[in-house]
């Protein structure tokens, strides 16, 4: 989805979003557009919050659920994982994300959250250089080729 269409499923979901007793914030494609970053579009929009939290938004968004979809089980990663269909694009929700390692599983660390203004709101997302070292953590080759371009971001904007 472009821009316009990650503003619109934003809105979409900032009712039920705002609601949210359990922290919450974007990564992935989307944290990058919201954040200012010249990526061009995100296939879904990735939500990163707790098991509590993820726990909810399927008590939510139960009518939207993708029950049959399943997340590449030999991938990096583990979480309370669901996936939603809404008007304007899918949804993605991982609670308490885990990222294997050599020697083990770890949390993922996603860093502090900063808002970024975006759409016709204020979005939680991890700091640019966080998002840098999530997607380092993450290690998969779409992983490293934004993370590249996110270098480059950051170095300007470092001037």
């Amino acid at each position: 989805m472009n821009r316009e269409a990650l503003a619109g499923l934003l809105g979409e979901l900032s009712a039920d979003l705002a609601v949210l007793s359990h922290p919450w914030r974007l990564i992935g494609s989307a944290a990058l557009m919201v954040a200012g970053v010249d990526w061009p579009s995100c296939d879904d929009l990735d939500i990163l919050t707790t098991t509590d939290g993820a726990e909810a938004l399927e008590g939510l968004w139960s009518t939207r659920r993708d029950r049959i979809f399943q997340p590449d089980r030999s991938a990096p990663f583990c979480s309370r994982f669901s996936r939603y269909q809404f008007d304007n694009g899918w949804v993605e929700v991982m609670g308490d994300l885990q990222v294997r390692t050599v020697e083990r599983w770890i949390l993922l660390d996603p860093g502090p959250i900063h808002m970024h203004d975006f759409g016709l709101g204020r979005w939680p997302a991890p700091g640019l250089d966080d998002q840098r070292r999530i997607l380092q953590t993450f290690g998969r080759p779409k992983d490293l080729e934004k993370m590249a371009m996110l270098d480059g971001v950051i170095s300007l904007r470092s001037r």
